[in-house]
């Protein structure tokens, strides 16, 4: 715990918030999402990251987005918080989207393009109080309240956009990409350090295969039974990370499992084919759709070295949609990907 608690306290600033239902986390995966939706859409987020580790990683996010048919637009508003360590190092972010709803061609199907951009207002933060270091350890194992170490700023607020840029066809494709942390911001605590974010890189896409057609009066033509494959890929500061996986749709249930990590990159695999420590995790989801809410549970299960050890990753994801199923479709497209 002490060695855990001063690495997050000096480097630990950069850590990245994710979710592994992604999808089911629009506007964090891309303000391009903003109104892509009949009408609007509000979406809530948990996730418990290695809860058998002292100071586990909570994160907690909020949105609303909202079609704008009339001038071809999406607008939401999001919320997030990201929490850390015995420290309570946390991240707090809210801010706007904006999406333009473009058409390439209606040929086939259509081709669309949905460009879009995240202004946020973040505030970083810590707890100095629960933070214990070296100097804090007396002879008998006992802990003191007094340290050498000098005190952090308690937070600190800056400014940090988000763009990003959807293609797809509304029946079957859909790729993606996402650039964060534009202005490279310094979210350092302490007043004589620079600590630049650096810019994350996230392309994502999928290809869908619709296998059959459901015989409920209450799903539509888009809601119909099918497979979906897509990919997810990260760069940060010199690391990376990669999503692969699959959906099977049978409204009103979703069942899906991934693996994160980068099994054919590795260059330790391509020295030693019997390690695998560029492997993250295997994931199985579960999806119900009730009338306009979607509900999603998943799990991380760790195969990494801390197997056994971390208690993998708990996230629980909800989707209400402001829309009936028997309302008239409306002219915009949709974008194809799953909803969890």
């Amino acid at each position: 715990m002490i060695v855990i608690n001063l690495i997050m306290f000096k480097l630990g600033y950069g850590q990245s918030i994710q979710f592994s239902q992604f999808y089911s986390a629009p506007l964090v995966l891309a303000p391009s999402f903003a109104g892509a939706t009949q009408s609007g859409r509000f979406v809530a987020n948990f996730r418990d990251q290695w809860p058998s580790i002292q100071g586990t990683y909570t994160t907690f996010s909020a949105s609303y987005d909202q079609n704008l048919e009339d001038i071809n637009s999406g607008l939401g508003v999001l919320s997030v918080r990201d929490q850390a360590g015995a420290g309570n190092l946390a991240l707090t972010e809210f801010g706007v989207s904006y999406s333009w709803h473009g058409t390439i061609t209606k040929y086939n199907g259509g081709f669309y393009v949905y460009p879009g951009m995240h202004l946020k207002m973040s505030q970083r933060s810590i707890n100095f109080q629960k933070l214990i270091f070296g100097d804090m350890i007396t002879s008998d194992g006992s802990v003191v309240k007094q340290t050498l170490e000098q005190p952090p700023l308690p937070q600190k607020f800056y400014l940090d956009a988000v763009a990003s840029i959807i293609f797809f066809n509304p029946q079957y494709f859909w790729a993606g990409i996402s650039v964060d942390h534009l202005f490279r911001p310094n979210e350092s605590l302490t007043l004589d350090d620079q600590s630049r974010v650096s810019m994350r890189t996230s392309i994502f896409a999928g290809y869908r295969i619709n296998v059959g057609k459901t015989n409920s009066r209450l799903y539509n033509d888009r809601d119909q039974e099918n497979v979906s494959f897509s990919a997810h890929y990260r760069y940060q500061g010199g690391y990376d990370q990669l999503d692969l996986g699959a959906y099977w749709t049978h409204p009103p249930m979703t069942l899906g499992i991934w693996v994160r990590g980068l099994p054919l990159a590795s260059r330790q695999i391509l020295k030693d084919m019997n390690r695998l420590e560029n492997m993250d995790a295997l994931i199985f989801l579960i999806g119900y759709e009730i009338f306009q809410m979607n509900i999603g549970y998943s799990y991380d299960l760790t195969i990494s070295k801390l197997l056994g050890a971390s208690g993998g990753a708990h996230e629980i994801s909800l989707m209400y949609r402001f829309e009936s199923r028997l309302d008239r479709p409306k002219k915009h497209a949709i974008i194809p990907c799953p909803r969890f």
